[in-house]
C-alpha cells in the first residue's frame, strides 16, 4: 500500500497520541520514502523507515495498537533501515523536525546525507529516481561531486568492498544518477 505524507502524519500523531496516553517520549529518526515526501520530491511511500532510539518493543507495541485501531498493515512503521547500512556510515547530519507532536521528537537526515545513502545502497529500481531528485535539489552535476557526498558519509573501505562484491553497484548506480540528470536539465526540468 502506498501513503501520502498527509495519511502517514495522520498516524504519526496518533502514534504520538498513544505515548501521550502513557506519558512517554520517544525519538524516532526517519529516513527514506517519507523524508522525501517531506522535501516534495515524492508523492507516496510505502512505509516509515525509522530508526528507534527509545525500546524498539515498546515502540512496536504502540504502532500495533494504531494499526489494529486503523485495520492497517503493522509495517507503515518500522525499523528496517537501521540494518541496511549504518554499520557503514562515518557520520549523521540530523535535524530536528517539528511536527506538532508533544510526545514525539522526530529527526531527518540532511539531503546530503539521504543522498549519500540513496547512493551506498544503490538499488536502481528503488533508490535510483530518489537518488535524481535529490541530487538536481541540491545541485549535483558531475559524479564526482555525488562521490565526494558518498565519502563524507560512508567508510571508504566499505564503499570499495560494497563495489568490488557487487560488480562496481555504486559506479554503476552513480553513472546512472547523472545520465538522468542531463535528461531532466536538457528537458528544462
Amino acid at each position: 500500500m502506498q501513503y501520502t505524507y498527509n495519511q502517514l502524519l495522520e498516524l504519526l500523531k496518533e502514534l504520538n497520541d498513544v505515548f501521550k496516553a502513557k506519558n512517554k517520549y520517544v525519538t524516532l529518526n526517519i529516513y527514506g520514502g517519507f523524508v522525501m515526501c517531506a522535501y516534495a520530491l515524492r508523492y507516496a511511500t510505502e512505509d516509515i523507515d525509522a530508526v528507534f532510539m527509545q525500546s524498539e518493543e515498546e515502540v512496536e507495541d504502540a504502532i500495533k495498537l494504531v494499526s489494529k485501531r486503523r485495520k492497517i498493515e503493522g509495517n507503515w512503521l518500522n525499523s528496517a533501515v537501521k540494518d541496511v547500512v549504518f554499520q557503514d556510515m562515518i557520520k549523521e547530519d540530523l535535524t530536528l523536525i517539528n511536527l506538532g507532536l508533544t510526545n514525539m521528537m522526530i529527526n531527518f537526515p540532511r539531503i546530503d546525507q539521504l543522498l549519500a545513502m540513496k547512493l551506498y545502497s544503490a538499488r536502481m529500481s528503488k533508490d535510483l529516481n530518489d537518488a535524481v531528485m535529490l541530487a538536481k535539489k541540491i545541485g549535483i552535476t558531475n559524479e564526482m561531486q555525488l562521490d565526494i557526498i558518498l565519502k563524507q558519509y560512508f567508510i571508504l573501505n566499505k564503499i570499495r568492498e560494497r563495489n568490488k562484491s557487487h560488480g562496481n553497484i555504486i559506479g554503476r548506480f552513480r553513472r546512472a544518477v547523472i545520465e538522468k540528470l542531463k535528461e531532466l536539465y536538457e528537458r528544462g526540468c
